[in-house]
């Protein structure tokens, strides 16, 4: 939506080794939303922090998706794949990137990501990926 915040990383491979770029999640967890609109293809999965706390990673722009809800992952496990340049084309946008969110929950359906207008909502929602990242990985 016009005016909303961008909610992550955005991870454009720059150089690929192969032409699909496979996406492989950050840590082990359970898919718990598969969402397979077609250029908004994306995947979140549920991870359990050594601390207790639960949170969120959401993968966004996939070509294809192979997994599905329910389904235990663990970081060699291949979710996805990002689309190509050519591939990205056909919608008229720049989708052949990640767009990497960490989420502090998953109660709006994925919907978050469009309705965040400013820095409370922000913070309310979702980690500093890059920071988050340092921290926990």
């Amino acid at each position: 939506l016009k005016g909303h915040i961008h909610t992550a990383i955005d991870i454009n491979p720059a150089k690929p080794k192969s032409k699909h770029v496979g996406i492989y999640p950050m840590a082990k967890g359970i898919v718990c939303s598969v969402h397979l609109g077609e250029n908004q293809r994306t995947v979140v999965i549920r991870h359990k922090l050594k601390n207790g706390k639960t949170i969120f990673t959401s993968y966004k722009h996939l070509k294809e998706v192979y997994v599905s809800n329910g389904q235990q992952i663990d970081q060699n496990t291949k979710i996805a794949r990002l689309f190509t340049p050519a591939e990205s084309k056909k919608y008229g946008g720049d989708y052949h990137h990640l767009h990497l969110e960490i989420r502090k929950s998953f109660d709006d359906y994925g919907c978050a990501s469009w309705l965040t207008m400013n820095k409370k909502q922000l913070n309310l929602r979702f980690y500093n990926p890059l920071s988050f990242i340092k921290e926990n990985i």
